[in-house]
């Protein structure tokens, strides 16, 4: 299935507005739900924890598709079509 330019930025806008209505709630949503210290422990925490783990598999999980793919690229090389 090939997408066009147009489609996939319509994509990306879409995600990008869904992702900031989600942010700009959410904090507000904490700051009633829990004391201060106890909200800026928990976030911190959350926040540090899944970007360990998602930004330490993440270089893992892309060569491991490269591999897979059978495509002879390598880490960080951008193929032109």
């Amino acid at each position: 299935m090939k997408f066009r330019n147009s489609e996939i930025n319509r994509g990306i806008v879409g995600l990008s507005f869904g992702v900031a209505s989600i942010s700009g709630s959410i904090a507000a949503f904490y700051s009633e739900l829990f004391d201060t210290r106890i909200r800026h422990t928990g976030l911190v925490f959350a926040k540090e924890v899944s970007g360990a783990v998602i930004g330490g598999f993440t270089p893992l999980i892309s060569m491991l598709l490269v591999q897979c793919s059978g495509v002879a690229a390598r880490a960080g090389q951008s193929r032109s079509t």
